[in-house]
């Protein structure tokens, strides 16, 4: 019986891992050779004390092999004196199946562990290099298609420049034409000005002469009234020297009459010739007043030729003011048209230039749409790159993590 007790006991201190033997009450009963070798002391010296004498930090807790069992935990882990263990714990039965104790297997898996760790590393990490991978491919698609896309907007921003260029050259010369038009303008208006003040001067001059004009011929007006008044006293001094010529001729035959009866009455000759002599007297007088008026008359024509030729030189003058009133309007309808053309020209010139503009502010928006659309690719390209640059770190990094962990695992195998 002995020898087959030795002989069990042999097997079990054969297993190169701890083994103990515990009662309901947890002590011990049986430990392997592994056990004497930990705790430093021999079997018979350790059965009967409490297994919490292991000094494990799992002792006398939850996480106690006995502890997890009766919670329906076989397999429990502990980590201490920087190595990981796992403890395997079961019922020990009777030949009725009744519990009368726990047997506890412990196992050092720091290596396993350890393994285990690293290919779980390994794995994360590799997720983590496919994965950077992935955002490096998208990047450099990123990267790529900006780069065509910036190619298009750069060449699609040298045809607006030189469509700019042009532009440009033409509103110059449209400038250009628009100044030298407004020059003549300037030019233009200066001689009309000056026609202006011309027109004004004769016209000044022609209502002063008009005025002389005016004063003149009231003049001439009332030296014709006098005449009128005078030729009028004339012919009542005619109708008198008629009168008298009638009674002249009247007498004339009286006196023939009388002569032929002179020999019956002589003395009628006496009384018709003073009679004669009254009439002569009277028509003497009548031709006096008559010279008088007739002078009169000459000095008041004379007056009223005077006036005349004064109205004459006084209208000549204002002729000769019209003609240049004339000329001036004519050469400021010139200088009129001359600016109406520049200003036509001027007004093309500036729709021109309008239009060149509109061009120019066209083609500066296309380029500041281009510009922004490469501003946009460049943010992108430059958080593309920033994604490229963290990845590249990260990769390193996850490489060196990895390189230190086989290095630390090489060197404990």
């Amino acid at each position: 019986m002995r020898e087959r007790q030795h002989w069990y006991e042999s097997i079990i201190d054969a297993i190169p891992l701890p083994l103990s033997v515990t009662d309901s009450d947890m002590r011990w009963t049986f430990v392997n050779k592994v056990v004497e070798d930990l705790l430093g002391k021999k079997r018979p010296d350790i059965m009967g004390m409490e297994c919490h004498n292991w000094g494990a930090n799992i002792c006398r807790t939850e996480n106690c092999g006995v502890a997890c069992l009766r919670r329906g935990q076989t397999r429990s882990m502990f980590h201490q004196w920087s190595r990981d263990f796992t403890v395997d714990t079961h019922y020990l039965l009777n030949l009725t199946g009744q519990r009368i104790g726990h047997v506890e297997v412990v196992q050092d898996v720091s290596e396993q562990k350890a393994l285990g760790d690293l290919m779980a590393k390994i794995t994360s990490y590799s997720k983590l290099l496919v994965n950077n991978a992935a955002t490096l491919s998208n990047a450099s698609q990123h990267i790529s298609s900006t780069g065509d896309q910036v190619s298009v907007e750069t060449s699609s921003i040298s045809a607006g420049m030189e469509e700019l260029a042009q532009t440009i050259t033409a509103l110059a010369s449209a400038a250009e034409e628009v100044s030298a038009n407004l020059q003549g303008v300037s030019a233009a208006l200066e001689q009309t000005s000056r026609s202006i003040e011309s027109i004004a001067e004769n016209a000044r001059h022609g209502t002063d002469l008009a005025a002389r004009a005016n004063q003149l011929a009231e003049q001439a007006s009332g030296i014709m009234g006098e005449l009128g008044s005078a030729a009028a006293e004339t012919g009542t001094v005619t109708e008198i020297i008629k009168g008298v010529a009638s009674q002249t001729n009247l007498l004339a035959l009286n006196a023939t009459i009388e002569a032929a009866r002179a020999s019956e009455m002589g003395k009628g000759f006496a009384v018709v010739a003073g009679e004669v002599k009254n009439l002569a007297n009277q028509s003497g007088r009548s031709a006096d007043d008559i010279v008088t008026r007739i002078s009169g008359m000459q000095e008041i024509s004379s007056k009223a030729v005077n006036a005349i030729g004064d109205v004459n030189g006084v209208i000549a003058t204002v002729a000769e003011a019209m003609a240049h009133i004339n000329e001036a309007i004519s050469q400021q309808r010139a200088a009129t048209g001359e600016v109406a053309g520049n200003l036509q020209q001027a007004s093309q010139g500036s729709s021109e230039s309008a239009e060149n503009i509109t061009q120019a502010s066209s083609a500066i928006q296309e380029m500041s749409a281009s510009i922004h659309k490469i501003n946009d690719a460049a943010r992108g390209n430059a958080e593309a790159l920033r994604s490229v640059n963290g990845s590249v770190k990260e990769m390193s990094r996850i490489a060196g993590e990895l390189d230190a962990i086989i290095r630390t695992h090489t060197k404990q195998a």
